[in-house]
């Protein structure tokens, strides 16, 4: 009896299921001064050049940083963890990072690896837990 060998996955490569860190992908093409994060309650939080904000429960964040309240969308029974992720906008890219939540982040159905940058187009839908928040970009000077 011939027994195929069993096929193995190098440790050194990345699951397939998690998305590739940022260094990889090419940076946002869209020059905009602003970023509007649309949630599924209709509040709209706008991002601006420099801001970091905490995507997560409650109001008190780790560092000092904005920190957006989701718990007025159920955020326990969502699967939101208090502090679920970091978004940032620099240099008109803007940039997500899971902060190792228990029911993980998101970027248009890819799930991401925590601790990890990843760049945010326009147009994107970030998932954290079950609750989808929609991204667009503001384009300078419209």
């Amino acid at each position: 009896m011939d027994k195929q060998p069993k096929r193995t996955v190098p440790l050194n490569q990345p699951l397939t299921r998690f998305r590739k860190p940022s260094n990889h992908l090419k940076p946002a093409t869209i020059p905009s001064n602003k970023v509007m994060l649309m949630l599924p309650d209709n509040r709209i939080v706008p991002v601006l050049p420099g801001m970091q904000l905490i995507l997560g429960r409650g109001t008190t964040s780790p560092n000092g940083e904005h920190k957006i309240d989701l718990d007025s969308i159920r955020g326990v029974a969502e699967g939101i963890s208090r502090n679920h992720a970091l978004v940032t906008f620099t240099d008109g890219t803007l940039q997500i990072k899971d902060f190792n939540s228990t029911n993980g982040t998101y970027l248009n159905k890819t799930e991401l690896y925590p601790m990890r940058n990843y760049t945010v187009r326009d147009g994107d839908t970030l998932i954290l837990g079950k609750v989808k928040i929609g991204v667009k970009f503001v384009v300078a000077g419209k």
